[in-house]
């Protein structure tokens, strides 16, 4: 069907045959009928990132570099902010690239909650070890007086192939108030911090190591959550090795 840009009709189309430009019939891509001499096929504009009703949470809309204008934040979020960025690496890693080392972002208030909370991406890639961190508050290091990191590590063996943008965020009580404990579950005081890793549901060709500082007397208990949709907690059935010192590294 015929459409009209700018003044030209134009109809839907590409690799065209041009020997009959009124009988054109083509997928995709536009012609210009409107000018019989050095006729091109134009592939169209792509699709919008996002849907209708999404509004931008930072104030670099349209602008390049820009979290919204960036394929790995696209889908059917309604805004980027980090409550419902955390979970997608890819597009976590842009709007950090942006409020870290943009000029715009130190400024940007859409940037506040993801510089004001413990939050890193990282790339993991098949045969190479990697680590990410995030300060921690559950322990307190008697050198330094500096809270341990919670830190991931992902050795060589993890990814057979290939490789993932992985996401460590350490979360806010308010933010896992949903979930409760299992009857499973342990139960007492919280003595370390909660950390998510994303993407939820990431599998792995090897163990991968998670060091959670905390202070106790005795060894805690380990609990996990599929996500912050889950309604419990339950206990985390792994391999865990406990490591006792005064004066841990930071």
């Amino acid at each position: 069907m015929p459409l009209l840009a700018g003044g030209h009709v134009i109809s839907v189309c590409v690799a065209c045959s041009f020997s009959n430009l009124p009988s054109c019939f083509c997928t995709s891509g536009y012609i210009d009928l409107a000018s019989q001499a050095g006729v091109q096929c134009v592939l169209p504009p792509p699709p919008p990132l996002f849907d209708g009703d999404f509004t931008c949470g930072f104030a670099c809309a349209g602008e390049s570099g820009c979290p919204c204008s960036k394929q790995e934040c696209s889908g059917s979020r309604t805004s980027i902010v980090f409550s419902n960025t955390y979970d997608s690496p890819p597009c976590l890693e842009k709007s950090l690239d942006y409020c870290n080392t943009d000029s715009r972002g130190a400024s940007d208030t859409g940037c506040t909650e993801f510089l004001r909370r413990e939050v890193v991406s990282s790339i993991a890639s098949s045969g190479s070890e990697s680590t990410m961190q995030v300060a921690g508050s559950g322990f307190t290091s008697g050198n330094t007086g500096q809270a341990r990191h919670n830190k991931l590590t992902v050795n060589a063996a993890a990814l057979s192939s290939g490789s993932v943008t992985l996401g460590m965020s350490r979360m806010t009580d308010s933010e896992v108030q949903g979930i409760t404990l299992s009857s499973q579950a342990y139960t007492g005081t919280k003595l370390g911090d909660m950390v998510a890793l994303t993407p939820h549901g990431q599998t792995f060709d090897a163990a991968i190591a998670l060091e959670l500082p905390f202070n106790a007397t005795g060894p805690p208990g380990i609990v996990r959550a599929a996500n912050l949709s889950a309604s419990e907690w339950e206990p985390f059935t792994g391999t865990v090795t406990y490591e006792v010192s005064t004066s841990c590294p930071t």
